[in-house]
């Protein structure tokens, strides 16, 4: 497989994960919010980051109004929690750009 083309099989796995995303990110905020950076960072580029390089990724190619959730979830994912405070809205916004930008957003 060429840099840049999709793992038919890791994407499907991706989507899997994604079934429930909108619970999930409320749930589980930062987990929730690298999932869908981990697939559109595939999606986009056929990259298969983990967590962490996912989160970069998503800093360097997202809107800047998505860069303070993909902050807060690194520091949480590094174990450096700090008392965030997540706004319920800010995620779901977050996770309904991520799905459309997917190209699956009706497909949950």
């Amino acid at each position: 497989m060429k840099n840049g083309e999709i793992d038919h099989a890791y994407w499907q796995t991706l989507k899997k994960d994604l079934h429930n995303i909108e619970q999930v990110i409320i749930e589980k905020p930062a987990h929730g919010i690298l999932t869908l950076c981990q697939a559109l960072a595939h999606k986009r580029h056929g990259h298969k980051y983990n967590k962490h390089q996912a989160g970069k990724w998503a800093k360097a190619n997202l809107p800047q109004e998505f860069h303070i959730l993909v902050d807060n979830a690194l520091v949480e994912l590094a174990g450096k929690y700090e008392k965030i405070m997540w706004d319920s809205q800010d995620l779901l916004d977050f996770a309904k750009y991520v799905l459309n930008e997917l190209d699956i957003l009706g497909e949950f």
